[in-house]
């Protein structure tokens, strides 16, 4: 944060000349003001879309020119327009501008009625702006000039309640339910009202702060419009086994509790943003039997599989949608990557910046992450491998596209009327092996483990020093580095052993030991 030298307001009003010195201004009558400080007024200034990176667009000549020094002991002081060298005018515009001239102290009568007559002269032009209405006075001799201290007053006053949104999936600002272009609605009041406001950054700011206390989510929306329509005791009470053998054809109750706590988590998340749910939903199967195409038909407008990275471009893709598709998820389970996927899975919070908004905050997570993958074994992190619910979708199968179109809303207003009844989106205690087990068959297979399986089925305490000795007198290539000790390492997790810490003679050592 910039730090503003303290104002003395004993000291009459003294800007710079040309040659840098100081002298009292000779234009107009601004001597009742206190020194000038142009860091006070940063909020009057625009930076040009494109040019030099530090200069401000020169209030006077209007060229993106004006430099501020930005350290020493004037800094937030001293400053030049290369454009036109006028700092006197220069600090008179900015005066100006912030209605210093004959200004009086806040409470004065004057000033409330200035800006009363402005509400009122303003609130009547952008009704009529809003409304579509013609305005039949000519307003090219009457343009106002909208003072930054006041625009906030004005948009509240003239844009209330529901007409101005927030969108949290676009993340646009929306007028009467289309989206706000800022700078056409700048324009259009300038030319068709005579109504300026000087400084687009303020306007912004106004708008967004205004939105923002009008947010929604056009899913949420959407999903309670499903959740209305649908009567429990009229509508079809569906079947969770029978849903599933139709869509995947499968109908083992494993498969069936993935897809049916899958549901009732993509509904809690448009209820409880960034509710806990560290599990991807996984389709696999060949490459033509639509599972892709589940996922779109379901989330609909707001599907993507666009999102191919993590960095702030990503998070923001992903809190645009709803469900968001890894497809070929062995990409993203790769070994390089499955910490980093790990990890992602089980944010609540995404960290970024909104479009409009200053700075990046943490943004509670409202979307899902599901995969796809034609691949057989995809899995590679034996420890990390319980946050993938797999359904294998059997050879020559076609996912029931047709029946998902004509059945989704009505599914998904029962998967609201259930996670409103009470259902969790966990999967129950009973089916947790059944998944570990189940899970095996999409592991990767490693030569080393192949060659150590009978080894590690009759050892039950091992370091991974003695298990590559081992496979080194095989005959395999060994270099006893970082990267072997921990390939070693997942192959004896897998095999059932813990690395735990225990006492031998004087030491604590690390060992594996089977659980």
């Amino acid at each position: 944060m910039e730090v503003v030298p303290k104002q003395n307001n004993n000291l009459k009003l003294m800007i710079p000349n040309n040659n840098g010195h100081v002298k009292p201004p000779t234009i107009g009558d601004i001597s009742q003001f206190s020194e000038f400080v142009i860091a006070n007024y940063l909020h009057l200034l625009d930076r040009p879309e494109k040019g030099e990176k530090g200069k401000y667009i020169c209030p006077n000549c209007e060229e993106p020119k004006l430099s501020i020094k930005q350290s020493g002991p004037k800094k937030g002081i001293a400053y030049d327009c290369y454009g036109c060298h006028e700092p006197k005018k220069i600090a008179y515009k900015l005066r100006e501008l912030n209605g210093e001239f004959n200004k009086k102290s806040d409470s004065s009568p004057t000033q409330k009625s200035s800006l009363q007559k402005d509400l009122l002269q303003v609130s009547k032009d952008l009704k009529q702006f809003i409304s579509g209405e013609p305005d039949d006075d000519d307003q090219e001799d009457k343009l106002r000039i909208i003072k930054p201290e006041h625009t906030l007053s004005l948009i509240q006053e003239i844009i209330k309640g529901k007409e101005l949104k927030y969108n949290l999936r676009s993340k646009e600002i929306e007028l009467q339910g289309k989206v706000l272009n800022l700078d056409t609605f700048r324009m259009k009041l300038q030319k068709s009202h005579g109504i300026f406001i000087k400084n687009r950054d303020i306007m912004i700011e106004a708008l967004y702060s205004e939105a923002k206390d009008n947010e929604y989510d056009p899913i949420k929306l959407f999903l309670e419009q499903c959740y209305r329509n649908y009567d429990p005791e009229v509508d079809e009470n569906f079947n969770i086994t029978e849903v599933t053998q139709v869509l995947f054809g499968v109908s083992d109750p494993l498969y069936c509790q993935y897809f049916y706590r899958w549901l009732i988590g993509l509904i809690k998340r448009i209820w409880e943003p960034g509710c806990k749910f560290d599990e991807a939903f996984v389709l696999q199967g060949e490459p033509d039997c639509y599972k892709s195409s589940f996922f779109k038909t379901l989330g609909g407008e707001y599907f993507t599989d666009a999102m191919m990275s993590t960095d702030k471009d990503g998070l923001l893709t992903m809190a645009k949608n709803w469900i968001i598709e890894w497809s070929e998820l062995d990409h993203f389970t790769a070994k390089t990557y499955h910490g980093i996927i790990k990890s992602f899975l089980s944010r609540s919070d995404d960290f970024y910046r909104e479009p409009y908004a200053r700075e990046a905050i943490s943004h509670p997570r409202c979307s899902m992450i599901v995969g796809s993958t034609n691949r057989d074994t995809f899995l590679n992190d034996p420890t990390g491998n319980r946050r993938f619910w797999i359904i294998p979708i059997p050879k020559k199968h076609k996912i029931a596209i047709d029946y998902l179109q004509a059945q989704r809303e009505k599914l998904l207003g029962w998967a609201v009327w259930k996670y409103l009844d009470g259902e969790s989106c966990v999967l129950p205690e009973e089916f947790k092996a059944l998944q570990v087990e189940a899970n095996k068959q999409w592991e990767n297979n490693d030569s080393w483990e192949d060659e150590l399986a009978e080894f590690l089925d009759r050892e039950t305490d091992l370091s991974t020093l003695e298990c590559l000795n081992r496979l080194e007198k095989e005959g395999y290539p060994v270099n006893f580095g970082r990267s072997d000790e921990m390939r070693m390492g997942d192959i004896l997790r897998k095999s059932g052993f813990s690395r735990k810490r225990i006492q031998r003679g004087e030491k604590r050592i690390y060992r594996y030991l089977k659980d």
